[in-house]
């Protein structure tokens, strides 16, 4: 069973939409921008367009790595969500080594063809936080856009590695099996 949140603070009304005829990224990505602009979380009343995409799509990544747990590309296992007090850093696993941490970032874009950066995308804090706090050895970006902006992938050294909405849609995309193991988690936990 998966961890995050999510589930919990979406309405039934919400987790219909988002698992009623979905089985590509781009469909999913769409339900997701329109209830975050008619929705708020029903359980707490709260709004937050950026919360609501964020945690809506952390879900999904926690829900992806889960399922593709031996996809060497993915490279994570036992994933979380990471404490809240971990700044840039939204789940956590352990690689295929099962002894190094790998650290996750969920970056939610509605535009697919654009890049990440530092400024726009607030994504300065994930590196020094994965290693400082959790001496992590992997640090992924799974992102809804293009990919991580070249200057900052430069920067960081290549250390970065990022599953941007290509490689998304590799995954997931007309993966029935996928989508019912995600839409089993959303709409059964309460």
């Amino acid at each position: 069973m998966l961890k995050h949140h999510f589930p919990i603070m979406a309405s039934n009304t919400n987790k219909e939409m988002l698992t009623n005829k979905v089985v590509k990224i781009s469909t999913w990505m769409n339900k997701v921008d329109k209830l975050a602009s008619n929705h708020s979380y029903e359980t707490t009343g709260e709004f937050d367009r950026d919360k609501f995409v964020g945690d809506a799509f952390e879900h999904l990544v926690e829900a992806m790595i889960t399922w593709g747990r031996s996809d060497k590309a993915i490279n994570c296992i036992n994933v979380e969500p990471a404490e809240h007090d971990a700044p840039g850093v939204d789940l956590i696993g352990v690689g295929h080594d099962t002894t190094s941490v790998h650290t996750i970032q969920c970056k939610y874009r509605s535009n697919t063809m654009t890049d990440l950066t530092e400024g726009r995308d607030h994504i300065a804090m994930f590196p020094s936080s994965s290693l400082l706090k959790y001496n992590a050895t992997y640090m992924t970006i799974w992102t809804t856009a293009k990919d991580l902006h070249r200057i900052l992938d430069e920067e960081w050294d290549g250390k970065v590695k990022t599953i941007g909405f290509k490689q998304i849609r590799n995954l997931v995309d007309n993966n029935v099996a996928f989508w019912n193991f995600y839409a089993n988690d959303l709409l059964n936990r309460n």
